[in-house]
């Protein structure tokens, strides 16, 4: 399992902000390089959340990212995991 993964606003703040593709195409190629190498994933979820925006340059990237297996369905350990991640930031940050 990948030890670091995406959320939508991860990979929306980078367009948006300082990592745009026009700006910085070379973060774009180590998020996809550390894909490569199983460091980095994202939840098909996120795919989803980004596939629901216009069409720009970040769906057209995650499209591509899809294909090749990088938006993985999550199993029940994620969503456990998630769930108990979740729990403890309502109970102590709310």
């Amino acid at each position: 399992m990948s030890d670091y993964w995406l959320d939508s606003d991860s990979l929306i703040t980078a367009k948006n902000g300082p990592y745009g593709f026009d700006i910085a195409p070379s973060f774009w190629t180590f998020i996809e390089r550390k894909m490569n190498e199983g460091i980095i994933a994202s939840s098909s979820l996120v795919y989803d959340e980004i596939a629901e925006g216009d069409e720009d340059e970040l769906l057209l990237w995650a499209r591509e990212q899809r294909e090749n297996g990088y938006f993985i369905e999550p199993d029940g350990v994620v969503q456990t995991i998630f769930r108990q991640i979740a729990d403890y930031v309502n109970r102590y940050f709310p």
